[in-house]
């Protein structure tokens, strides 16, 4: 299976305490030279981006130091993407002074968790344009059931202003309350497309598989058995997965909520279209 993202998580900690994500309390760091190790044994390359997530990785002690490698090695080859909930671009005092200059001059696609956990909505708003002015990639990912409909209106209000993508995301981890489903016979359609390393260095195939066991650690697999995992490697399927719906119960309030909110949208596109041709 051909890996098409290698995703990064930099760091452990935020500064939210959204009650779905469990990435926000985490002591680990990878560092610039962590990174750089990573990639100095992947001898034949063929995904097809780099992602930086977090926690909140713009808080990362050393987050300069890693954009500038990042800039220094891949930029022009790879697509580069960052994960951020946008907090600490607001920011302007010590190491986070040009902090917004420097994700913009860096990163090519960045990706933003916005509902009233996140309490991004206002600076969703007030850095989208300079987002999209700047010729990134702005992805908008939503989660239906922690939305209070004020905030599905002004995320959809920047939806139709600008040029962003919005998705709805079903991974709500809710680990303890969705019961395991053991009996799986087939493969992950989406298994070995990302390659996710975690601030300890844990590596899984994808952001699911982490509540499972690992493939292996930074620190202390070798360039061969690396290599296998990135080219030959064919994981089994996994134990729970509440991506899939193979793997879930029947469809509970959150994917109830998100067709209703996707309806939302639908008639906010149909809007902009009736004003577009009544403009022309």
């Amino acid at each position: 299976m051909a890996i098409e993202d290698i995703k990064i998580k930099i760091n452990g900690r935020c500064v939210n305490n959204c009650s779905f994500c469990p990435f926000h309390n985490d002591p680990h760091l990878l560092e610039v030279k962590d990174i750089s190790y990573l990639f100095s044994m992947i001898k034949n390359p063929k995904f097809k981006s780099i992602i930086i997530n977090g926690g909140e990785p713009t808080i990362h002690p050393r987050f300069r130091d890693i954009c500038i490698y990042l800039k220094e090695q891949f930029k022009g080859r790879y697509p580069l993407g960052i994960g951020t909930n946008l907090i600490p671009l607001s920011w302007s005092k010590g190491r986070y002074i040009g902090m917004r200059e420097l994700v913009l001059e860096t990163f090519d696609r960045i990706e933003v968790g916005c509902d009233d956990e996140h309490r991004n909505i206002h600076l969703l708003e007030q850095f989208a344009p300079e987002i999209v002015n700047a010729g990134i990639r702005l992805v908008v990912n939503v989660l239906p059931d922690f939305c209070s409909e004020e905030t599905k209106q002004r995320i959809l209000a920047v939806n139709d202003k600008y040029d962003i993508k919005l998705t709805f995301s079903e991974l709500h981890h809710y680990y303890q309350q969705l019961p395991k489903i053991n009996d799986i016979t087939k493969p992950c359609q989406k298994r070995a497309k990302e390659l996710m390393m975690d601030c300890n260095g844990d590596t899984f195939f994808c952001f699911q598989q982490e509540m499972e066991i690992p493939l292996f650690n930074l620190f202390t697999v070798t360039e061969k058995e690396l290599e296998h995992y990135l080219n030959e490697y064919d994981p089994v399927p996994y134990n729970f997965c509440e991506c899939c719906s193979r793997y879930c119960p029947e469809p509970n309030a959150i994917e109830r909520n998100m067709k209703r909110f996707k309806k939302v949208l639908s008639r906010g596109m149909g809007k902009t279209k009736k004003l577009l041709v009544r403009a022309k």
